[in-house]
């Protein structure tokens, strides 16, 4: 609904096919709760997803004394965090569950953050107002690290903007720093398109439909060229992993 997942597959997939060791975390999962935890593509295994579950106990025992007990999303978003940490990624693409303000992921400090798309939805959590919304999903903003924003309406990029002012967080918009020089679609089997930046120029073919992907996928682009130097991958190994 919010292009949140594709976003961030894309992102990792983009770094997978840079030779980096990235971990990846979505939600939800589609046919097991592994998925959640998947390092270079793969999902952690059934036997290394219940050691490392038992290993927390103690940990999530003290927490339900201290605070009460864990969601079941909590419990494995910190899952995922302990299974990258122990396996030791180059660079971990984490999407956000619900909102960013209160969500389980803003503990983590973030070299990039993004914000892909403002609309209505989770209304009774997040508010019933594009602003409401909007200033949410800006929560996840941080001193000095950028703040990647897709389109988004007016009402809801006016307050992503001040929030980000507030933090002292840099906005970039990816309308401003990517352009579509040119797009093709196969109706049922594939679409590809030529991105270009400041920075370089990306011939891609994307093999996941709906023409709204290529929003994702610059906003993936606008992304990556925030990484440091050592971790941003060069447009042909973009290309190869998307």
């Amino acid at each position: 609904t919010s292009g949140k997942g594709s976003t961030a597959t894309m992102t990792a997939a983009a770094l997978r096919g840079a030779g980096k060791r990235t971990g990846l975390h979505t939600k939800p999962h589609l046919r097991s709760v592994t998925e959640r935890a998947r390092i270079d593509g793969e999902p952690i295994s059934r036997e290394s997803f219940t050691s490392l579950l038992d290993r927390m106990m103690p940990a999530i025992e003290r927490t339900t004394a201290q605070h009460g007990r864990p969601t079941y999303y909590e419990t494995l978003l910190a899952l995922a965090f302990a299974y990258f940490a122990e396996e030791r990624v180059d660079v971990g693409v984490i999407e956000v569950g619900l909102g960013g303000r209160l969500d389980g992921t803003n503990v983590l400090h973030p070299v990039v953050a993004a914000i892909t798309s403002v609309g209505y939805d989770h209304t009774d959590v997040l508010g019933t107002t594009l602003e409401a919304i909007a200033r949410e999903k800006a929560g996840i903003a941080k001193r000095g690290v950028p703040l990647v924003v897709a389109p988004v309406p007016a009402a809801a990029r006016d307050v992503i903007v001040r929030y980000a002012a507030e933090v002292g967080a840099p906005v970039v918009h990816v309308g401003e720093v990517v352009r579509v020089e040119s797009e093709s679609y196969e109706p049922a089997r594939r679409q590809t398109l030529v991105l270009s930046t400041a920075a370089g120029v990306y011939r891609l073919t994307l093999p996941v439909l709906g023409i709204f992907q290529r929003i994702n996928a610059a906003t993936a682009i606008a992304v990556l060229e925030r990484l440091a130097p050592e971790l941003r991958p060069a447009p042909e190994a973009v290309a190869h992993g998307f």
